[in-house]
C-alpha cells in the first residue's frame, strides 16, 4: 500500500464510514501512515439514525 500511495503522490489519507476505528489493526496502520509523514485524517459517518440493540 504504502508503494502504492508513494506512486501516485497521495499526502492526505482521510479514513471515513461506519466506524473506521472498529477495524481491526486501525491503530498499527495509522502509525505506519504517519510514521512515513502521511497526513491522517478521520472522519466517522454518522447519519443521524440511532439503532436499538436491545429490545423489550
Amino acid at each position: 500500500m504504502l508503494n502504492y500511495l508513494n506512486e501516485n503522490e497521495v499526502i492526505n489519507i482521510t479514513f471515513t464510514g461506519g466506524e473506521p476505528l472498529l477495524q481491526d489493526n486501525i491503530n498499527n496502520l495509522i502509525n505506519i501512515l504517519i510514521d512515513h509523514s502521511y497526513s491522517v485524517d478521520i472522519a466517522p459517518f454518522i447519519n443521524g439514525t440511532i439503532t436499538y440493540l436491545y429490545q423489550n
